[in-house]
């Protein structure tokens, strides 16, 4: 039995997992990050997704990790359902991830917490606090998926879950 086959035990039917990962990882070739990494990060979330078997997964519709694992969460049709903080907040997305959120939106639940975006840092930090708040309180499982040198608003974004008590979370550090 793996590590995590024993973190899963006490679990009772499929759970409710949420992804969330690092917006540095790019979705496409370039920018320091060698095809190993992405093809190695892409394998370590659906390794997880096979062995959770979640019943609904919970992702913050974002560049990066995010964009990876819509593209993986859409191809083994799982019920995904797209947390998007406010009503704009897709609008820095590449259009390779925009092209990637939509297909995802085809085949998935999505919940906007706020049709008001945000015009300060600190409303923009209340929303995003609110929006893992949202997450923590709906999944049994973390999937935080992450390099050396995590972005800050990952980091805060794990702070709020673990002040949550979401349950189980599985760190993938892709540089490994």
């Amino acid at each position: 039995m793996d590590t995590l086959d024993s973190l899963l035990e006490g679990l009772d039917g499929p759970p409710c997992i949420t992804i969330l990962g690092d917006p540095r990882l790019p979705s496409y070739k370039g920018k320091g990050f060698t095809r190993k990494q992405r093809k190695t990060t892409s394998k370590q979330i659906a390794y997880i997704i096979k062995k959770t078997l979640p019943g609904k997964v919970y992702i913050v519709p974002n560049k990066g990790v995010n964009a990876m694992a819509l593209r993986i969460l859409s191809t083994m049709k799982v019920p995904i359902t797209l947390v998007n903080p406010y009503f704009e907040y897709c609008e820095g997305l590449n259009t390779l991830d925009r092209i990637g959120l939509m297909k995802a939106t085809l085949v998935s639940n999505v919940i906007t917490l706020t049709d008001k975006s945000p015009t300060t840092l600190l409303e923009k930090a209340d929303v995003w606090r609110k929006t893992m708040e949202f997450i923590a309180d709906r999944s049994q499982i973390v999937v935080y998926v992450h390099g050396e040198e995590t972005s800050p608003e990952v980091v805060d974004a794990i702070e709020i879950i673990l002040r949550n008590g979401s349950g189980i979370i599985i760190d993938v550090n892709y540089d490994n």
